[in-house]
């Protein structure tokens, strides 16, 4: 059903619509899309849950949110904030019974909180949701819905922790560990080698601004994590090969190339791996330039080497976008939760230091492009922090993270 034939059914309950808005347009009944996607547990944890809880609530208020965005109604957005702050009771008053606390509803709950809110208060929520994942412990891996939710988890931590400078928390890594053994034939070994590999990013991007860094173990230390993600290109299966095509597929695709490939999710996965080559290779770019420039010589071709390289990395995130918006004729998909998937990569191929400035006003229109078609309010938060050139590396942390209680953003922090 369409947004417009949805829109026009005046006698549809606005919860009911909003409901309807964010499956059809965030979770997939598609089998070879929902393999990757972070929200296919979703269905079965929501049928477990009962009526008006904070689960179902999320939804309805991320719904309208959408259905806000792109209508461009303000007394949706109200409604929606409303909706989520009534939310925000009902998940506070869980959090304080030791069993609702740990249970899946809660959990999906509390992660699903991301979606709504800027970037600063996804944050936040990470926070919250790993506080979460410590009362579940390992328990939460023994079962197929536990372990769809904790690698909902993981990629968030991920991208915070590498955009935010920190370390991959000690458990994350155990659990990671630990739910591949517990289903080893429906674990994915590309996707846990390429988390292994970025967990040690993590670790060398967290020491990379302190005093440690003119060491040239720095450096040692990313060309070696830099061999390891070229090596993991080198080894993928099959299944995640793309083909690049040269035509204009749109008049706004970035050039005259863009990817083809077998599903949204190979593309999150292959633009999860360009980001932290693009980071791990400005590691090594800012060492050579506070450190080693002048002497010995080859620091000198190294570092033509990575600008090169970091080029070629966003200008292939560029490339992968048109499929997102347009797809092929055998795909079909949900189309916020493939945007949701283009969120980060775009940033950080706006936030590199070599980006041109037509690159970067191109990857903002793109993020409006999501925020007003796709109704993901996330991508509208991105393209004004790109505007006004502030890139997010620490997030101030509200009291959810010593509390356990999770708290309402401003309305107009990014």
């Amino acid at each position: 059903m369409s947004n417009q034939l949805v829109s026009r059914n005046l006698s549809v309950p606005l919860e009911d619509r909003a409901t309807c808005f964010f499956f059809d347009n965030f979770v997939s009944a598609d089998r070879i899309f929902s393999m990757g996607s972070n929200l296919k547990y979703l269905p079965n944890v929501i049928q477990q849950d009962c009526v008006d809880s904070a689960l179902s609530g999320i939804v309805i208020a991320i719904g309208m949110a959408s259905i806000s965005n792109t209508e461009k109604s303000p007394e949706l957005m109200l409604a929606a904030r409303q909706k989520h702050s009534s939310v925000l009771r009902v998940i506070n008053a869980s959090l304080q019974d030791p069993e609702k606390a740990k249970a899946d509803p809660t959990f999906a709950a509390v992660l699903l909180l991301g979606l709504f809110e800027s970037m600063k208060s996804w944050a936040n929520h990470i926070s919250g949701a790993t506080a979460i994942a410590r009362i579940r412990g390992q328990d939460q891996l023994q079962n197929t819905i536990g372990r769809a939710i904790f690698a909902h988890l993981r990629t968030q931590i991920l991208i915070d922790c590498l955009q935010r400078r920190l370390i991959v928390p000690q458990e994350v890594l155990e659990w990671s560990a630990t739910a591949l053994e517990c289903d080893p034939e429906n674990g994915n070994l590309a996707e846990q080698k390429m988390f292994q590999i970025i967990a040690r990013l993590c670790d060398l991007r967290s020491i990379e601004g302190d005093q440690w860094n003119d060491n040239p173990t720095v450096i040692n230390i990313a060309q070696a994590i830099d061999v390891e993600l070229a090596e993991w290109v080198d080894n993928l299966p099959w299944d995640y090969a793309y083909m690049t095509r040269t035509s204009k597929i749109t008049d706004d695709a970035y050039s005259d190339n863009y990817h083809i490939y077998k599903s949204v999710w190979i593309v999150g996965v292959w633009n999860t791996y360009r980001c932290a080559r693009i980071l791990n290779n400005q590691v090594i770019t800012h060492w050579l330039v506070h450190h080693g420039m002048l002497t010995p010589p080859i620091y000198s071709a190294l570092y033509q080497k990575c600008e090169i390289l970091l080029a070629q990395l966003a200008h292939d995130i560029c490339d992968s976008v048109p499929f997102v918006f347009i797809g092929d004729s055998s795909t079909h998909y949900p189309r916020a939760a493939a945007g949701t998937t283009l969120l980060w990569p775009l940033y950080v191929a706006a936030t590199m230091d070599i980006v041109i400035p037509r690159q970067r006003a191109w990857v903002i229109r793109q993020l409006d492009r999501i925020g007003g078609i796709m109704g993901i309010q996330q991508a509208t938060s991105l393209a004004k922090v790109l505007r006004i050139k502030k890139e997010i590396t620490s997030w101030e942390r509200n009291r959810a993270e010593i509390t356990g209680r999770v708290e309402e953003g401003d309305d107009d922090d990014w």
